[in-house]
């Protein structure tokens, strides 16, 4: 198994995924690997060549769920411009989505927890509806987009003080129910209000 870690000051915190039975393959447009019942789409410079400028996801890939984007899955596609994650995607890697300069528009699956170093960083994002099951988003996830405003759901427990640096954001906004973080005038502040998380 792995763990994905990420880190807050001196805290450390992670989402186990269990893994085994190892197996790696590609199609036109994919490299993947399995682990048990488990599929990462991963980065190769020699695929993914032929994927269009809406991109959708698979689901599956021989018959298994697609849980994972891997790091650098879709790195530097320039051309992309929207992009569907389904459902069944768990983690987004680092740098997943960085250096795709004129994706716009992200459709996050209802399954996604976890969203990477880098992630979307330098992309045209204007806006993202995260979903509710997110947990964590990591260092600069969403740094250098064009992203004014976001809501964060209520499952959030990490939010990296710079995954939203040098994007256009003015204002966080948190949903009531979120237990570790609340808004105040569009600053994030720790649920107790004591800290100061990102503005």
């Amino acid at each position: 198994y792995f763990d994905v870690y990420f880190y807050s000051g001196n805290e450390t915190g992670y989402i186990p995924c269990y893994l085994d039975e190892y197996v790696s393959g590609a199609t036109s447009t994919y490299y993947y690997e399995f682990y048990g019942d488990q599929t990462e789409i991963c980065y190769n410079n020699e695929v993914g060549k032929e994927l269009p400028e809406n991109l959708v996801i698979t689901p599956t890939m021989s018959g298994r769920p697609v849980t994972i984007l891997g790091d650098y899955a879709f790195y530097d596609l320039q051309y992309i411009k929207s992009v569907t994650i389904p459902d069944s995607v768990k983690y987004i890697g680092s740098d997943a989505f960085e250096d795709c300069y004129d994706l716009t528009t992200v459709n996050f699956g209802k399954g996604v927890r976890y969203i990477g170093d880098y992630a979307f960083e330098d992309t045209s994002l204007e806006s993202v509806t995260l979903p509710e099951s997110l947990e964590a988003i990591d260092w600069k996830a969403f740094s250098y987009t064009y992203i004014k405003n976001v809501t964060i759901p209520k499952n959030v427990s990490f939010i990296d003080y710079t995954a939203f640096s040098n994007s256009e954001l003015q204002a966080y906004n948190v949903v009531a129910n979120n237990p570790y973080y609340k808004s105040v005038n569009g600053v994030l502040f720790s649920k107790d209000g004591k800290t100061i998380v990102s503005y």
